[in-house]
């Protein structure tokens, strides 16, 4: 007797326990109004800020790595074990290198700001707010900082790993700025590249005519003299490149007015719509639930009373 009554309590609390999902609609149902219109004022407000949104608009440019021709120094190098490597040499340079050196620039604050400075571009990479901030005492204190943090906030550096091209984007609201800080990111990144090369070949020059002077070998002499003379047509080749360590594969151009990457106003939207609607329900169940309390804790209470009785 006293099993079965146990067994009818478990039943109880377990049918207690389960949801009743035609109660939960009735809820909603009740409250379908209240849901409507906070959809309705979130959905409207979405659709007013994103229309207030700026376009942004996308120019890159595809290039592809060259590395130096280096079959002549390498087997010079060859040809006389490790004494070259002595001198300083390291023949060549990778595709990987190339874009290292492009992303260590780009991360470069002194690079960034002296790129903006010599080119004007304050007024183009602030567009409005040039004008409220220029004067300010904060900005000109560090001006390299906040350049650097607006010019990183639109240009953007990556490498397809199979074909080693390096694609160089700047997004902004003005299209034909976007395309013009790309043409000057890639010459100033060419030149600064190519002049830390050049710095570079000159000191292998002077390491290996070191050596020269001081070998006695005619043999070595010559072997040495000829390495100089590839080094000195590699810097010869250097200053004759516009672009040095790359060639463009895909030039950059204006964006068509249409041709926007940003902002995605029908998919905010639509996450706005299906985030405002599962909110307004989340919400009425809790109203429901706090406005059932009384009720709750009345019947606990006249339960309660009965039993004393």
């Amino acid at each position: 007797m006293q099993m079965n009554e146990m067994n009818k309590n478990a039943q109880y609390v377990c049918e207690e326990d389960e949801i009743d999902l035609i109660e939960l609609f009735a809820v909603i149902w009740k409250r379908k109004l209240f849901i409507i219109v906070i959809v309705f004022i979130v959905s409207l407000a979405t659709v007013i800020g994103t229309l207030m949104m700026d376009n942004i608009y996308s120019s890159k440019a595809v290039l592809k790595p060259s590395a130096q021709d280096s079959s002549k120094l390498s087997s010079l190098m060859g040809s006389f074990g490790g004494i070259a490597s002595l001198a300083g040499i390291d023949i060549g340079g990778s595709s990987d290198n190339i874009y290292f050196s492009m992303e260590n620039l780009l991360n470069n604050q002194e690079f960034i700001s002296e790129i903006v400075k010599k080119y004007k571009l304050e007024p183009e990479i602030f567009a409005d707010d040039y004008e409220k901030i220029k004067s300010d005492e904060g900005f000109l204190k560090n001006y390299k900082y906040f350049v650097f943090k607006a010019v990183k906030e639109v240009v953007s550096l990556s490498q397809d790993k199979k074909s080693n091209f390096i694609t160089l984007g700047v997004e902004h609201k003005n299209p034909e700025f976007a395309k013009k800080l790309v043409d000057i990111l890639m010459l100033e990144l060419s030149e600064k590249i190519k002049a830390n090369e050049l710095e570079n070949i000159n000191e292998k020059i002077a390491n290996f005519k070191r050596e020269i002077d001081e070998a006695s070998d005619i043999t070595l002499k010559t072997k040495l003299a000829e390495v100089v003379s590839s080094l000195v047509q590699s810097k010869v080749l250097s200053k004759a490149q516009k672009y040095y360590g790359f060639t463009i594969i895909s030039e950059p151009y204006v964006p068509d007015l249409k041709d926007k990457v940003k902002p995605k106003r029908s998919l905010i939207c639509v996450v706005a719509f299906v985030t405002s609607f599962m909110f307004a329900i989340f919400l009425v169940f809790i109203l429901e639930f706090f406005k059932n309390i009384p009720e709750e804790k009345k019947r606990i209470f006249q339960g309660k009373t009965n039993e004393v009785n």
